[in-house]
């Protein structure tokens, strides 16, 4: 059997391992912003059970200052004026702390047209700030190097994002989802 049929074989079981073993929040959300499923991660970072998320929509758990950003960029998704977005926001956790995070959301459609659901992933970043803000003045060169590790973790995880949505958009196109 060649690689690539172990592949098509395995797809469902492909995606249910990236969905459990994946290192960033990862969740889907409906039309009207409700949560449809979020992995452990996600639900880890925000302190909700996956059940607690299903009954919130994402504007719930976002900081106001982001909310009217968060919610344009996501309708421009499912009008297909843009494909993506990017954006770096803060979430409300469920215990009331403010997480910073990059979040990345593509919009799934179906045959290309009707639009099913958002697929969200969600990054931590206060590590690194934090990391990057204790240097003192004269390791700049620290500095430079752990902003362009950032730059380059993120365009990595929009790679990632923009194949895991590829294989995605292919079981929706084959009606296999």
């Amino acid at each position: 059997m060649r690689n690539s049929d172990i592949l098509d074989n395995n797809r469902e079981l492909i995606l249910r391992s990236l969905w459990k073993n994946s290192i960033i929040g990862l969740a889907t959300v409906d039309a009207d912003g409700y949560f449809l499923k979020a992995n452990d991660k996600l639900c880890e970072m925000l302190q909700y059970t996956e059940v607690e998320l299903q009954q919130r929509d994402f504007a719930s758990i976002t900081h106001p200052d982001d909310v009217h950003e968060d919610i344009e960029l996501a309708l421009q998704v499912k009008e297909k004026k843009r494909t993506s977005y990017l954006m770096f926001k803060k979430y409300i956790t469920k215990n009331g702390n403010i997480i910073d995070a990059e979040l990345t959301v593509f919009g799934v459609f179906c045959n290309k047209e009707e639009f099913l659901f958002y697929l969200v992933q969600v990054k931590l970043f206060e590590h690194i700030k934090e990391k990057v803000e204790n240097l003192a003045a004269p390791q700049s060169k620290i500095i430079n190097m752990a902003g362009k590790w950032y730059v380059w973790a993120s365009a990595a995880a929009f790679m990632l994002a923009e194949s895991i949505k590829k294989v995605v958009d292919y079981f929706f196109d084959k009606g296999n989802l």
